[in-house]
Order: C-alpha cells, then sequence, then structure tokens
C-alpha cells in the first residue's frame, strides 16, 4: 500500500549558486560525505547535487513534512545498488518517522539534465489487500 509519494524539481542553477554563494557550510549541512565524492568525481557536479537535492525534497514530501519539523538534510542519502540504481538510505529522526509510518520500502526515481533535476519518492507499506465481498448468486 502507498502510503507517501513525492515529487520535485530543481533548477540546477539555484544548487550551484548555492554552492559557490555558502560553499562548505551549504554542502555540509545538505549532503552526506558518500554523496559529495560521488558528485565530486563527476566533470560537472552540480547536476548531481541537484538531483540528490530534490531526492530529499521529495523524500519529505512524500512524509508530509521535513527539515523544519526535525528531520536533517543528512538523514536522507541517495545511494547506487551494484546495478547503479539510485536507492534512499535514510538515518536519525527520519529512520524513525519512517518506521512510526510502517514504511517498508522507499522507491526512488531520479532524473537530470544540466538545467533541471527531477526525484519522485514513493513511500509503501505491507497490508493484505482486502478482497471484494462475495456477491449474492442473483448476480451471477
Amino acid at each position: 500500500m502507498i502510503v507517501g509519494l513525492g515529487i520535485d524539481v530543481v533548477a540546477v542553477a539555484r544548487i550551484q549558486s548555492s554552492i559557490v554563494k555558502f560553499g562548505d557550510r551549504f554542502v555540509g549541512r545538505v549532503f552526506t560525505q558518500q554523496e559529495r565524492v560521488y558528485c565530486q568525481g563527476k566533470i560537472n557536479p552540480y547536476p548531481y547535487y541537484a538531483v540528490r537535492f530534490a531526492a530529499k525534497e521529495a523524500l519529505f514530501k512524500a512524509i508530509g513534512f521535513g527539515v523544519r519539523n526535525g528531520i536533517a538534510w543528512r538523514d536522507a542519502e541517495v545511494v547506487h545498488d551494484g546495478m547503479g540504481k539510485p536507492e534512499l538510505v535514510v538515518s536519525g529522526s527520519c529512520s524513525q518517522i519512517l518506521k512510526k509510518m510502517n514504511v517498508e520500502r522507499i522507491y526512488l526515481s531520479l532524473s537530470h539534465t544540466e538545467d533541471t533535476g527531477v526525484a519522485v519518492v514513493v513511500l509503501e507499506k505491507s497490508e493484505p489487500i482486502p478482497t471484494a465481498p462475495e456477491l449474492p448468486e442473483s448476480y451471477h
């Protein structure tokens, strides 16, 4: 059962401007060390930072609130599985909130161009699918 859905679109120039203006103060507050290493390993790191920022915002939207309510930016981290598929790993307050929501799975999709980053997050919990009641014999 889907319990949360979030989408975020971010202008790469906005994230680039924040990184240039605030440097490590911004990057260190928003991104984990692993995310920073990944992005800095790219020729143009800004679209990669932007899409990670969008992923965190999409997650906060899927939950229903975000950094204003106790979740830190670095409580959500974009990683890649062995095939390169992006995944969200959560910790801290974010993890606790998702446990209270009974979230068992987080789906993440990312895409970016040189100008725009977009992320979609779906939160899922397992619940039995209700079955339809049996129809009376007169309906067959």
